[in-house]
């Protein structure tokens, strides 16, 4: 993926689960970084939306 800033490549970071306590939702988390401009994007996907791979 690249960086929605600066165009350059971004790197992942971490990547764990999370929840919805609500709805007991739960989520993929992934968090990147551009090492070029100090940008950070996070995403959460619903674990029954995702694709196999």
């Amino acid at each position: 993926m690249n960086c929605p800033n600066c165009d350059k490549q971004i790197e992942v970071v971490r990547e764990d689960e999370s929840n919805n306590s609500k709805d007991g939702t739960v989520y993929t988390r992934t968090v990147c970084e551009c090492k070029h401009c100090g940008t950070w994007i996070t995403t959460e996907i619903p674990k029954e939306n995702q694709k196999e791979e």
